[in-house]
């Protein structure tokens, strides 16, 4: 029986409302929720004891919301539906998950197993808009078929259409599928989303920062002489004040990248609507 791997397609959207049902909403950037156990998970990893640059949670809160600020940025810019996104986020997925399925806590079993192939005759029969009988069975998880139908409903209760939203047909399969096994999956492995949700965060806001700051930074000639004009005493070259940006060429880059990055998050904070709650995590 083949495990399919890829049912966490949608463990962010389907799982991540789940749990916000029973979670405090911590901000809210662009309409999307971020939770309080999110941002508990990512400040206690990440600002643990070993931590070399440790924040206040007030101070890492507001890294967290600029890191969001980017991440709706890269999705306006449609960076997260880029064939090179893509097959990152399914690579990265696949992996991950592979070491979770074959974990076995005392007598619970906490692998899910699905008979499915993607890439089987009725997947492609989907994905090319040709007709599949309602009673063919598209998966089995824990032996309990799904039918052709069963998505049909499915997608007319969503009110999907995947034409007009640009998802492809096997990705609304695959996010269906994980409605079946977000139930069995989520309670073993609390963690899980957001690790995915880490990962698919760190991506977009690299991707995006590197294209609105660093290559930016880099090239910008006529932007890199005004800063450093601009800037003049702050720059030595062996206790003397150098003529032209060149002569520190390293040192300007990074202080003009960090004045990009810091003009650029101000309009994003501009652009995206942003809400705050003023919770407070454990300590």
């Amino acid at each position: 029986m083949k495990l399919f791997l890829s049912f966490v397609f949608c463990f962010l959207s389907f799982a991540a409302l789940q749990a916000q049902a029973a979670d405090d909403v911590l901000m809210t950037v662009n309409g999307k929720n971020v939770t309080k156990s999110e941002f508990e998970y990512s400040f206690s990893k990440n600002n643990g004891a070993e931590a070399v640059d440790k924040r206040s949670e007030d101070e890492y809160r507001a890294l967290f919301q600029d890191l969001k600020l980017k991440v709706a940025e890269a999705e306006a810019q449609g960076l997260d539906t880029t064939a090179a996104f893509r097959k990152e986020w399914h690579e990265y997925r696949s992996q991950l998950v592979k070491s979770y399925n074959v974990v076995q806590e005392g007598d619970s079993i906490v692998k899910i197993h699905v008979h499915y192939n993607v890439n089987g005759p009725l997947a492609r029969k989907m994905e090319f808009g040709r007709e599949a009988a309602d009673t063919d069975t598209l998966f089995l998880v824990e032996k309990k078929p799904y039918f052709v139908h069963d998505f049909k409903n499915y997608l007319q209760e969503q009110r999907m259409d995947t034409a007009v939203k640009g998802l492809p047909m096997i990705d609304a399969l695959n996010n269906y599928l994980y409605q079946h096994v977000a139930a069995q999956l989520a309670p073993q492995f609390p963690e899980l989303p957001f690790l995915l949700q880490e990962y698919r965060d760190g991506s977009l806001s690299f991707e995006v920062t590197q294209k609105e700051v660093w290559e930016k930074a880099t090239s910008d000639t006529d932007g890199l002489t005004r800063f450093f004009n601009k800037n003049k005493s702050k720059y030595s070259v062996n206790g003397k004040q150098p003529k032209v940006y060149t002569e520190v060429r390293g040192q300007v880059i990074t202080d003009y990248q960090d004045f990009l990055e810091k003009e650029w998050l101000k309009q994003l904070r501009k652009k995206f609507t942003v809400t705050s709650n003023q919770l407070k995590i454990k300590n």
